[in-house]
Formats: structure tokens, sequence, C-alpha cells
């Protein structure tokens, strides 16, 4: 059931694996080629804080709360397609892969990964996808220090590569490396703060890349559940100092399944450390983040045999030093895929 819940909104393995191909049973063992997938859609609801992330302009969170606050809550809906398209070809256990994604609860990005897997025995399984954000599904403020008036949003495109090596040597130890790209269309952070100098601005530059390395091993507590922590290290080269970060993380996941039913739970921790003071606070903005989510998928749902359900909650939240850098989300989900 892994592949439903790649593809769910914040659902546990795209918080713990984020950006990385699909595992191998996606290989066909067969000697003809295939395709073979699922889609589908899903619904969800919550609320999210952000002096970051962009909603509607017409929304209250358009306007900040001031530099010394943190965000007010925002109520969302939103609907998310489902896709996971795969091609085998033949007995030469390679996979071609089309699927749609998500980050964590809190960036709220969404991608497109376009790739390949190959099985080489004991040795493990190797994959490497292209990714790209969704035109017009990330945006952020413009310039989110903008005090007494409505800011306005822009969009944020990322592309990138990720690379995995699951199986390693034939053990239950799973690596993967990505690389992003992130540009945002209009970066006008500080603009609105008469008191900073042109590279006081700069330092505030979101732009640049997002290198991220993890590690997992798969602990099998019995033949219906198991156990997979993992380390993870994530470097954030911004363009401006005071944004650039080291994000050191650990997370463990809990998988079990009954009948029809399949329940993974998880929680990731991480630390981030930036690079210099924020310009406007004179400090850091240091932080501690967490995500938690739980998911559970049915098969055969309403008796038919190619349709699963899926039900996700999920929360996430960041605690800065810096009050007006804390950003939380909650968020409930349903969804229905189809297999063929």
């Amino acid at each position: 059931m892994r592949k439903f819940t790649l593809l769910l909104t914040l659902s546990v393995p795209t918080l713990f694996q984020p950006l990385t191909a699909f595992a191998s049973d996606h290989i066909n063992s067969q000697n003809v080629s295939t395709i073979h997938g699922d889609v589908g859609l899903a619904f969800s609801s919550g609320k999210y804080s952000s002096n970051f992330i962009a909603s509607d302009e017409g929304d209250s969170s358009a306007v900040s709360n001031g530099l010394n606050r943190a965000p007010s809550d925002e109520s969302y809906t939103k609907t998310t397609p489902l896709l996971d398209l795969n091609y085998t070809i033949g007995s030469t256990d390679t996979s071609l892969f089309l699927s749609s994604q998500t980050g964590d609860p809190l960036s709220q990005e969404s991608y497109v990964s376009i790739g390949a897997e190959q099985v080489i025995g004991r040795f493990g399984t190797l994959s490497t996808a292209y990714l790209f954000s969704i035109p017009g599904s990330n945006k952020e403020w413009a310039d989110p220090y903008a005090t007494n008036h409505k800011r306005s949003s822009t969009d944020t495109r990322s592309q990138g590569v990720s690379v995995g090596w699951q199986q390693i040597l034939g053990s239950q130890l799973s690596a993967s490396f990505t690389h992003i790209e992130k540009k945002l269309d209009q970066e006008r952070g500080g603009d609105s703060l008469s008191e900073l100098s042109t590279s006081q601005r700069n330092m505030l530059d979101r732009n640049g890349h997002i290198d991220s390395a993890s590690v997992s091993y798969i602990f099998a507590l019995s033949e219906n559940q198991s156990l997979t922590p993992e380390l993870r290290y994530s470097r954030y080269g911004l363009n401006g100092s005071a944004m650039s970060h080291n994000q050191f993380g650990i997370g463990l996941t809990h998988n079990i399944a009954i009948a029809k039913y399949s329940l993974s739970n998880g929680i990731f921790w991480a630390e981030n450390k930036y690079d210099e003071d924020n310009p406007i606070y004179n400090k850091k903005s240091d932080s501690n983040e967490y995500y938690f989510s739980s998911t559970l998928t049915k098969q055969q749902l309403f008796g038919f045999t190619q349709l699963t359900g899926l039900l996700s909650a999920s929360i996430g939240k960041n605690k800065s030093d810096i009050q007006f850098f804390n950003a939380k989300n909650t968020s409930f989900e349903v969804g229905v895929a189809y297999s063929f």
C-alpha cells in the first residue's frame, strides 16, 4: 500500500521520505511490458498559520499581525489529484514512472516526478527522478515583512533531481538524496522596511537550493507490521545568508496491515540552525519543528476490487526563536484511488 500513501497529501511516507522514487514493488516480474498505476482524488480541510506561505490575497492572513507576533490561523479546503503511473519493461526489472507528490505539512508544496527504477538482484534497487513543481500550486508572500496593508503573493517554482538506493545489498536499509532549485517569481523580502540597507535586504533572499539526504531501515516486528526509523540532514543553501540554514531530523514510522486495512503512523522532529542573524531582529531564527501523521487505507472499498479508500490526519508545527517565523498546520483528508 505504499504507493497510495506516497501520493496522499500529508501522508507519513511523504513526510519521512520526501521526493524519492517508488519502491521495488512497482517492478513487474512477468516477461511482458505493462502499464499500471493508480489515479484518484483527495479532499482536505484544515487550518494553517504562516507568515511566508501565501493564501488567497482576500483572506485575513494577507495582512500580518506585525513583525513581533506569530501569524493567525487560516482555514482552508483543497482538492489534490492522486497520480501514480508505471510502465514496466518486460523482464528487464526496469520501471518508468510518473507521479504527483507533496512535501511536509508546513511547506504544503506540490510536485510532479518523472523517473526510472532498476532492480539489480541482491545489490538492491536504484532509482532516479526529475522533479518539478506544479505551476501555480506553490505560493509565498513576495514581501512577508510588509505590515499595515495586504501582502501580495508570488509563485514559487522548484525543480530538481532525486536518487535513491533501496534494499541496499539485500538488507532493509535505504538511502536517498534530493537536490532542489527554488525560485520566487518576485522576491521582495524587506522592501517595505526603509531602515534596511540593500545588503541587509539581500540577506532575506529565499531563492537558492535545498539538498537533503536520508537513511532509513525497516525493522519487521511481525508478518504484518514494521517499524522504520529515519535520519535526515538538509542544507538550505539560499541566497540570503539570514535564510540559509542546516536541518537535522529524525523520524519514526509504524506500519500495520490487518485484512483489507492498513494503518501508518509516523512522527518527525527536526532542528533548524540558521547561518546568520536576521537583520530585522538582530538574532537568528533558529527553530524546532515536528510533524505527526496517521493514514488509514482500505482495499476493495464498497466491494470494488480496484478501489481503495484513504483517510488521513496530520499536524505540523514550527517553533522559532523569532515569533514571526512560527508556523503550524492541521489537516484532515479523505481520498479515493482506482488501480488498473
